[in-house]
């Protein structure tokens, strides 16, 4: 009698916390709302919206968690064999490297493999529930791209694109994104539960950041699929393939509408 009371005293906790957190959430939407300015653009009110779904998303979290204490992961050798493991299980660090390709105001003047720079992401995070998960994030390193007014310009001209004299040079720059993620695994969500692999389609938002001169920060939108392999109770194998939305200007030049970034890497996550 007394943990079902426990339990229920619990429910009714996370049932009173949901609604405040989605009441919370919605006023400072509002009144946010009420002092934009009517020129913003259809990018920049998207992110927002953007923002409000994953906020809600997190504050449904605890909701959706079980007690850890009773929830079981199925996790797989290499040999496929099913261990059965408690959720203490369900904290995760993960790294990974690849490669990103920038899109802004001039990149497209530039050919795409030259615009591939390398990428490193770091993560930590937890599975609330076999389908339901979170993490922060930091991804980024250096991007390349092109530019017309030389900001960020390592001096190298664009073979073939000087014209009209509008001249063209490379770019480099260092940028950084940390972000935070609300991940949803389909094969847990369909009852696959004795699958190896999971697929998990994730939206978060962020903060952007380039740091040499002139700087520049902004809000980010991010949006991808994570699909992982379980090579034992321990250790996943991750392919994470991801997009980033923000505002105009991050490069240093201002073109009239937003910027975007394509990420790939693998990488590992370490269960604990």
């Amino acid at each position: 009698m007394l943990g079902a009371e426990i339990e229920n005293n619990r429910f009714k906790f996370r049932t009173r916390w949901t609604a405040f957190y989605v009441r919370s959430v919605s006023c400072c939407f509002l009144l946010g709302s009420a002092f934009c300015e009517t020129e913003l653009t259809n990018q920049l009110i998207r992110m927002k919206k953007l923002a409000l779904l994953v906020l809600l998303a997190i504050g449904v979290l605890p909701l959706s968690a079980k007690n850890s204490t009773g929830e079981k992961r199925v996790e797989y050798s290499t040999e496929r064999s099913e261990v059965a493991t408690t959720s203490a299980h369900s904290w995760f660090v993960s790294a990974g490297v690849g490669a990103q390709v920038y899109f802004g105001d001039h990149d497209k003047q530039m050919g795409l493999g030259n615009r591939i720079s390398a990428a490193f992401d770091v993560a930590v995070g937890k599975w609330f529930t076999p389908a339901i998960g979170a993490r922060l994030m930091y991804s980024g390193l250096q991007v390349k791209g092109a530019t017309q007014s030389g900001v960020h310009s390592d001096g190298k001209p664009i073979s073939g694109k000087p014209w009209h004299g509008y001249w063209l040079t490379e770019q480099k720059y260092n940028f950084s994104n940390l972000h935070a993620d609300v991940m949803f695994n389909l094969v847990q969500l369909i009852g696959r539960r004795e699958s190896a692999w999971s697929a998990s389609p994730y939206v978060g938002i962020g903060w952007v950041h380039v740091g040499e001169s002139p700087k520049a920060n902004g809000v980010s939108g991010n949006f991808g699929l994570l699909t992982s392999y379980n090579l034992n109770s321990r250790l996943d194998l991750n392919l994470d393939v991801r997009g980033v939305l923000m505002k105009d200007g991050m490069d240093g030049e201002k073109g009239g509408r937003g910027e975007g970034m394509m990420t790939v890497t693998l990488g590992v996550s370490y269960f604990f």
